[in-house]
């Protein structure tokens, strides 16, 4: 702090140029750093829910530091704390294989702690990163496919764990009750893939899961969402274009190759795939 630096022989003091946001982060940075382990399971999520919000800068020192205290203490937090940590630290795409280490063994080895709900999001998160723990899966994925356990699921849980059992390429998990339940539902199922990478990993668990009948039930209104989607594109949407394109060539060549297997692509979601391709 207090540096100077010279801009076409002026003399401006970093901290000025900074956006404020950023200003409010450094202000405390170095403060709560230093007081890392006083700081109670509350403390640490709230830190980290408000340092990865679009509203301040992030700092990923004050993060790391924030997640090495996490790892130590893991125990000490709830629930939805793990939950919500990880979903944060996995948005950001803050990747560090040891502390998801850490967060897939607490909740592995307390997993009646969590609810199928927050279960299905930490899930996700793992996903989002690549972070494969099997242990966690053998135990979490089995969970889903029973329909007496997902039937009070909401389209946002349901498409989580579907998502996330194709991301991490799960492909023994079977889909049905839970597609069944979203198909059953449209209005939560265009809620959920409003969410660009629910969408996506809905479609790629359509095509890739060794199981894919149930995920087949939803692949019609998917896309449909797409071609809707690709039309509708303006402006900052048309980040999405090419991520939808490649999920629709990839349906293309899955049903064209019989992946993963031809029984799997009846004559009508052949043909719904050709007309989805001729659109976009």
């Amino acid at each position: 702090a207090g540096a100077r630096t010279r801009f076409g022989g002026s003399v401006a003091d970093d901290e000025d140029l900074l956006p404020f946001g950023a200003r409010i982060v450094q202000l405390f940075s170095n403060f709560v750093c230093a007081r890392i382990p006083e700081l109670t399971a509350d403390q640490i999520t709230c830190f980290v829910e408000a340092l990865t919000s679009p509203a301040l800068t992030m700092d990923e020192f004050w993060l790391f530091m924030l997640a090495k205290r996490v790892q130590d203490t893991a125990k000490d937090f709830s629930a939805i704390q793990i939950t919500s940590i990880a979903q944060r630290y996995s948005d950001r795409n803050l990747e560090d294989e040891e502390f998801f280490g850490v967060l897939t063994q607490r909740v592995a080895g307390n997993i009646e702690e969590f609810p199928l709900s927050l279960l299905a999001q930490f899930l996700l998160s793992c996903a989002k990163i690549r972070f494969l723990d099997e242990d966690l899966c053998a135990k979490a994925f089995p969970l889903f496919e029973r329909t007496e356990n997902v039937k009070l699921l909401d389209g946002q849980a349901l498409s989580s764990a579907i998502t996330a059992a194709g991301l991490l390429d799960w492909r023994g998990f079977r889909a049905m009750p839970s597609c069944e339940l979203l198909a059953s539902r449209p209005f939560e199922l265009q809620v959920a893939v409003r969410n660009t990478n629910l969408a996506m990993g809905l479609a790629l668990a359509a095509v890739y899961l060794q199981n894919p009948a149930g995920a087949r039930l939803l692949l019609p209104y998917l896309l449909e969402h797409f071609c809707r989607t690709i039309g509708g594109a303006v402006g900052g949407r048309r980040f999405e274009v090419a991520m939808i394109q490649r999920r629709v060539f990839l349906s293309g060549l899955c049903a064209t190759f019989g992946v993963p297997s031809r029984r799997a692509w009846p004559s009508a979601h052949l043909r719904l795939v050709q007309e989805t391709l001729t659109k976009i």
